[in-house]
């Protein structure tokens, strides 16, 4: 499963409404409130992202309040009737604890795949990897830069300046094309 672009407006709107704890650092984040938010509007999209690097990040004790709301929604809903945001939510916590990361993802499309399928990620698109064996192939680039969701080095400024605030489609997935299979091994052709 992995993160690919900005979630649509509808999908935002879906997971602020299902979430009070959610709707608590809109203000937060954007100095609106809720009732204001307009996740079609690119603006509120940027203030939101640096709102959630500027202030809960930068606030340890918060961003647990925080991340320890979300839990306890998700949790409280049985499983059948959890979101996909939901059910990742309870998985990242178990990986990396009070990470910022894991508010991003409400605001992200999910995506899952199975074995042996492919989607394309354009370039600039934000994306992560969130579980299972993923293999991502990619021009050469001097470009990476993290957010969350990592052990490694996070540089929310340059992230907050190169992203693209728009909402995205979830990609199409697709199979890849068996090019040779012997002894249960199979080659793919991806693209």
């Amino acid at each position: 499963a992995a993160c690919y672009g900005f979630a649509t407006a509808a999908t935002l709107a879906a997971n602020f409404a299902a979430s009070p704890t959610l709707q608590s650092i809109v203000g937060e984040c954007t100095g609106g409130r809720y009732s204001e938010c307009d996740p079609e509007s690119a603006d509120w999209l940027k203030n939101m992202i640096a709102g959630l690097f500027n202030h809960l990040d930068a606030d340890s004790e918060r961003l647990t309040q925080v991340i320890t709301g979300l839990r306890q929604e998700s949790e409280a809903l049985g499983p059948a009737v959890r979101s996909i945001h939901q059910r990742y939510c309870l998985v990242l916590y178990e990986q990396y604890g009070n990470d910022i990361g894991i508010v991003f993802t409400y605001l992200m499309n999910i995506v899952e795949t199975g074995v042996g399928k492919w989607f394309l990620i354009d370039a600039g698109v934000p994306h992560c990897y969130l579980q299972g064996e993923l293999m991502e192939c990619m021009v050469n680039s001097d470009n990476v830069v993290r957010g969350g969701l990592t052990p490694k080095l996070k540089d929310s400024a340059t992230l907050c300046q190169i992203l693209p605030y728009e909402s995205r489609q979830e990609p199409a997935v697709a199979d890849g094309t068996v090019l040779l299979e012997s002894e249960g091994r199979r080659v793919l052709e991806y693209y």
